[in-house]
């Protein structure tokens, strides 16, 4: 029988899950149906969110939960990298001094509901709102200890 505890942290992994899968599909729809070429930044963001997506949904659904130490990179890097394009989109930095050279700008601003929530905004959101998911998982509940944690034999 699952604890109250276990019914928490499932929750919490597949609202992660669901928040990855939502990221997703709005790149999907962004650049397939409304014809919005993604910028260097927005593919590298896209590479962490597709790989969070799969790994939380596969996990979630066969419920084999992985170690969050394996999310938790995927998080961090792409968190940085919206993070830093969502700063150099919104600030006055002179183009030619950032790293975002090619075909599309990263300044390109395709979205910008309110002024202030664009694309790489809601890609952090994103990341944010999945790291905080993996940071309130109780570890010692999810049946995630030592050696099994590799073997796969979580959940049942």
């Amino acid at each position: 029988m699952r604890t109250n505890v276990q019914k928490r942290n499932e929750l919490l992994w597949g609202c992660a899950a669901i928040v990855a899968f939502l990221a997703t599909l709005g790149s999907l729809i962004f650049s397939e149906v409304f014809l919005w070429v993604p910028c260097k930044y927005c593919w590298i963001q896209r590479i962490f969110m597709y790989a969070l997506a799969w790994m939380l949904i596969v996990s979630h659904l066969r419920r084999q939960w992985i170690s969050r130490w394996y999310i938790v990179p995927f998080v961090c890097a792409g968190g940085a990298f919206a993070a830093y394009h969502t700063y150099i989109q919104k600030s006055s930095i002179d183009p030619s001094k950032t790293t975002c050279q090619g075909e599309v700008s990263c300044y390109a601003d395709y979205l910008n509901l309110f002024g202030w929530i664009t694309i790489p905004m809601l890609a952090l959101t994103a990341f944010v709102l999945i790291g905080i998911c993996m940071a309130l998982i109780k570890k010692e509940h999810m049946g995630i200890i030592g050696k099994d944690e590799m073997d796969g034999q979580h959940g049942t």
